[in-house]
């Protein structure tokens, strides 16, 4: 059940939040804030945060907000919050999940499976997580059936890419020799 974050989880929240970041405070990065804050406070409420993980979800969550694009074009702060609680835990025994279809571009409501692992060194993407789609089914049953190794999520475990490594537009890099 989904409760309503109280008063004090969502300011202790965001002073947590702003105390991780370490440039100025925009009216646009306030409200960034305490959106997180309340996604904090409301995972908090219905404890959903793994004892002893607190800390480490804000550590997470500062981090994202410090890339001025997260959690991207469409993409809800409080979904972005939940996304990262569930990037903090492994996917267990299998690399493979069945969960409401959901990614940067698309939310479907049927049943999808995805495979997991990571971007090879030769990717831009290298080191990240990595999800790539399978299959998709009309009943949680079907796909149950078809992969009965994968784990069923409650959540989505789409993780939008870091690209804070890539050069920004126009800007130069050098071939290797020059």
């Amino acid at each position: 059940m989904k409760s309503q974050p109280n008063a004090f989880d969502s300011a202790f929240a965001a002073a947590e939040l702003m105390a991780r970041l370490d440039d100025g405070a925009s009216m646009e990065h306030i409200s960034r804030v305490a959106a997180a804050a309340c996604a904090v406070a409301e995972l908090e409420g219905d404890d959903l945060i793994p004892e002893g993980e607190y800390s480490f979800l804000l550590d997470h969550v500062g981090l994202c907000l410090r890339d001025r694009n997260w959690p991207g074009i469409g993409i809800r702060i409080e979904t972005a919050v939940r996304e990262v609680l569930i990037g903090m835990k492994k996917i267990p025994t299998t690399d493979q999940t069945i969960e409401k279809g959901r990614g940067a571009t698309y939310d479907e409501d049927r049943w999808t499976v995805y495979q997991h692992g990571v971007y090879d060194r030769d990717s831009v993407l290298s080191g990240q997580s990595r999800r790539i789609w399978m299959d998709d089914f009309d009943s949680l049953e079907e796909a149950q059936k078809a992969y009965p190794e994968a784990v069923v999520c409650a959540f989505s475990t789409y993780t939008p890419p870091c690209l804070n490594h890539l050069p920004e537009d126009g800007e130069y890099i050098p071939e290797d020799g020059e």
